[in-house]
């Protein structure tokens, strides 16, 4: 095996295909690869592979490896020698990675759609597109052509908690000097995610603000080894590896914070009666200790449309459907807790559906 060889065919991207040249098709790539893999260095790259060989090492027809083969004799990617009489034929590998197209690939013109009994056709927004990336031809055209199709493809959408803690991120970076803002991307909101169904939205969010107060994990102190160290979104919250499921672990019991852990639930706190104003039948000072411990902004999402009532000692959350019940007792069980006083238990349900009248 030549690692020189190989490395070479699997950079090659082009082959010429008649009076144009093309991308470099599966199988094509294929048998390079398989024959660049028997390739000799002291040899001068010689392989010495039947088509019956490269059929079974490239996984396709015996008819595909010789147009393969056919298309990287002519392309200059390989050459095969003349064999003696009784001998086996050798090939000779020297990927050509000079090999680029002499004119930009012309794209399809696609057919103008014809109207449907005289009602014209009205086209597709443009951000409900998504344009089929061309072959580039140069560097500077493959970096235009991805930062069009970044600009294309709509960013993904998220749950208001999930945002949250987004921007609790990018606010704590800027006072901590951290990385940020981070890039809001689809594998870091489901990161996210999966952390506010295990510990909570307000857990989650301490556990950020904890990160800004950690002398390790902004670079302040040195670790174990003696050196320094600065955090980022990823390294907290991304769970790749065993260890990254250990970080946020580690985080929420103190080990990053001077043994100083994250709590569970926030203390309760005192009412704000100015700010969030109690509703008609409500007990007195709930809804303002609710908006005190989740914020403003997941108390509107969640809380706005649920009403609030004691019975017996309960503090009883009425969500408007099932579903909202069901988020609002997952994601901020124990900030109602925390909200409600050690003298109350808390009960979450759903409006009844009201009977629809047939008549």
């Amino acid at each position: 095996m030549s690692n020189t060889h190989l490395n070479a065919a699997t950079r090659v991207r082009w082959i010429r295909d008649g009076d144009t040249v093309r991308a470099i098709r599966c199988t094509e790539k294929a048998v390079l690869i398989a024959l660049a893999n028997d390739a000799r260095d002291y040899d001068e790259g010689r392989a010495r592979l039947t088509p019956h060989n490269l059929q079974d090492r490239a996984s396709c027809s015996l008819r595909a490896v010789r147009y393969a083969f056919a298309r990287l004799v002519e392309s200059g990617h390989i050459t095969r020698e003349a064999a003696a009489s009784g001998a086996a034929a050798t090939t000779i590998v020297h990927p050509n990675l000079a090999l680029f197209p002499t004119r930009p690939v012309q794209r399809k013109q696609a057919q103008p759609v014809q109207p449907l009994h005289g009602v014209p056709v009205q086209p597709l927004h443009g951000s409900f597109l998504r344009e089929v990336r061309t072959k580039e031809t140069h560097p500077a055209g493959a970096r235009a052509n991805r930062e069009n199709l970044r600009e294309q493809v709509p960013r993904p959408m998220f749950a208001p908690d999930v945002v949250a803690v987004f921007d609790r991120w990018d606010r704590m970076a800027a006072q901590a000097g951290l990385p940020g803002p981070v890039q809001r991307t689809a594998a870091r909101g489901r990161a996210i995610d999966l952390r506010l169904g295990e510990e909570g939205c307000w857990r989650v969010l301490a556990a950020v603000d904890a990160v800004g107060r950690s002398d390790f994990l902004r670079g302040k102190r040195a670790g174990r080894q003696g050196d320094f160290f600065r955090t980022n979104f990823d390294w907290i919250f991304l769970q790749r590896t065993e260890a990254g499921i250990a970080r946020f672990t580690q985080l929420l019991e103190g080990n990053f914070t001077g043994g100083e852990p994250v709590p569970r639930a926030p203390e309760p706190a005192a009412p704000v009666a100015a700010a969030t104003p109690d509703r008609p039948g409500e007990p007195p000072g709930v809804r303002a200790r609710i908006t005190a411990v989740v914020g403003p902004g997941m108390a509107r999402a969640w809380f706005d449309e649920c009403r609030l009532s004691r019975d017996d000692g309960a503090l009883i959350v009425t969500a408007r459907s099932a579903f909202v019940a069901e988020q609002v007792t997952q994601r901020f069980g124990a900030a109602l807790t925390a909200a409600a006083g050690p003298d109350w238990r808390v009960a979450v349900g759903a409006r009844p559906r009201e009977p629809v009248d047939s008549g």
